[in-house]
């Protein structure tokens, strides 16, 4: 299971980023085969992650750098490793490795010395290529330094045409001199600066600089990234920020995600739907999804000490009858997980606990309709807001499916499927797979699990899935309508076994899937 602390931490994408990326490998290509210097000059507007990709690519190095003593794997998501690991899958690693031991960074920000560091630091690493970025460098700091005037001299005529042109000569003159053979990354919120450097720049040496937006992601993509990270920053999902959000919370919502907004505002779009919650989410609950955990056992449902050992938390009776008890719980308890990792699968899921009789066995080794029939009935998940009259119904039909599967087997006798041990779930789950086709087949919603088996898939929560901002298309988006079946046979069974082996074996992959899609 996973510990609280590794919900901690935003998780940083790079797919929207490829085109900064590609720019990025072949400039480090051109300063580490060509030995020459070159610039890149990265403009967007504030929120859009300039930081973010700035402190990332020195971070990852850092972390490469100090895990080649170890071994390390090549890490898609590592952007140093994107930039130098090549296109040869077969080489990524060593790539990644000799571009590491060969390389240095030095990252800048407000640092009116930072000439001088950098020049310390090309004159230290004359045999490796040396990276130097330089965040926020529209600012005072980077035009002033390579100017080398005093603050009262700059103060008086400020970032002029006439200063940037002086700034650019002289960040010409050092390329040429004490910064050969520096690979330039610079970070910018002002195009017209980024513009600007850049042909001054050129005009004394052509191709030296080059520039490029970084652009913001719409529509699905920004939300994936804002969802994930608010699943990953709180202990409740993105979806119960929206369903529990007043109307204009939602199409503030929708709207930051599918328009131009940054990063930032969309995620304020969001706290302020959370934070909405409590003044506009009343009434009944929204549904929420479900996991069945369907237990065959060897005894009656009727001799079980169920009401003993699982005091877990709130349920509620569904049925209880002679083949069969159906009990759904409210909450998860500390046999799950971590106690974040409750608060996330709260947030979204129920768990419904289905035990079946020894006689049920018997119909379901037979390949009886009558197993079927009963299972079917045992899964269906009638969620708040349901009818009284459909309630009564499906109890009368539970009711009837019971009585059938013991009027057949009166006495069952399955001592040899129980004295199988672990290998008896091949009898069952060939049964399983006749009754239900797509049994343990992969779904669409539990990333790389395979449940035992899907009624309705999981889909991560999006707003966006609604075609315009309407309210009411809103509300139908986000619906959590997901229902899970895992199976499992337990003879002499008690509660504790099965919460062992549903919170060893199961419970995770719903966590992550929930959390990080």
């Amino acid at each position: 299971m996973s510990d609280d602390t590794t919900f901690q931490s935003y998780r940083i994408f790079l797919d929207h980023w490829t085109e900064i990326t590609s720019l990025l490998q072949n400039a480090f290509e051109i300063q580490k085969v060509r030995k020459m210097t070159k610039g890149i000059i990265v403009a967007g507007k504030q929120g859009c992650g300039k930081s973010v990709l700035g402190n990332k690519l020195y971070g990852d190095f850092k972390r490469t750098s100090s895990s080649l003593m170890d071994g390390f794997i090549y890490d898609k998501t590592n952007i140093w490793h994107r930039i130098v690991g090549g296109e040869n899958a077969d080489s990524y690693i060593e790539n990644v490795q000799k571009a590491t031991e060969t390389s240095c960074f030095l990252h800048i920000e407000d640092d009116r010395g930072w000439i001088a560091k950098a020049e310390s630091l090309v004159k230290g690493n004359t045999d490796r290529s040396c990276v130097i970025i330089a965040d926020n460098c529209e600012r005072e700091y980077f035009i002033r330094s390579l100017l080398n005037v005093s603050d009262e001299t700059y103060l008086q005529t400020g970032r002029t045409d006439t200063a940037i042109r002086q700034a650019a000569q002289q960040f010409v003159a050092l390329c040429r001199s004490s910064l050969r053979k520096c690979l330039f990354v610079f970070f910018t919120n002002d195009e017209d600066f980024a513009l600007a450097f850049e042909i001054e720049v050129n005009k004394q040496h052509s191709g030296l600089i080059e520039s490029k937006e970084l652009k913001m992601p719409i529509g699905p993509e920004k939300e994936a990234i804002v969802r994930i990270n608010v699943n990953r920053l709180n202990p409740f999902s993105y979806w119960l920020c929206i369903d529990r959000a007043g109307p204009n919370e939602k199409i503030a919502v929708w709207d930051s995600l599918n328009g131009a907004a940054t990063f930032p505002a969309a995620f304020e779009a969001v706290d302020n739907a959370i934070q909405s919650s409590a003044k506009n989410r009343t009434g009944r609950p929204a549904r929420t999804c479900v996991i069945n955990a369907v237990v065959l056992t060897n005894s009656a449902t009727g001799t079980l000490a169920f009401d003993v050992e699982s005091n877990v938390g709130n349920y509620d009776d569904i049925y209880l009858g002679e083949n069969i008890i159906i009990r759904l719980y409210s909450k998860w308890d500390s046999h799950f997980g971590s106690t974040r990792d409750l608060k996330m699968l709260s947030t979204e899921w129920q768990w419904k606990v289905v035990i079946l009789s020894d006689a049920f066995v018997s119909a379901l080794l037979a390949d009886d309709a009558k197993a079927k029939q009963l299972l079917d009935l045992a899964t269906t998940y009638l969620g708040p807001g349901v009818h009284t009259t459909t309630k009564a119904g499906h109890f009368s039909s539970l009711q009837s499916a019971d009585a059938a599967i013991s009027a057949t087997y009166t006495s069952p006798a399955n001592q040899a499927f129980w004295n199988k041990g672990s290998v008896r779930s091949h009898d069952y789950e060939s049964r399983l797979k006749a009754f239900y086709p797509t049994y343990n087949t992969k779904t669409g919603g539990m990333k790389s699990a395979r449940p035992d088996l899907a009624l309705s898939d999981y889909h991560p929560s999006s707003v966006l899935s609604a075609a315009t901002s309407d309210v009411t298309l809103i509300n139908m988006a986000i619906k959590r309508e997901a229902n899970m079946v895992e199976f499992t046979s337990i003879k002499d069974f008690t509660f504790a076994k099965l919460q062992k082996y549903i919170g060893e074996q199961k419970i995770k992959n719903y966590i992550l899937a929930t959390q990080e899609q």
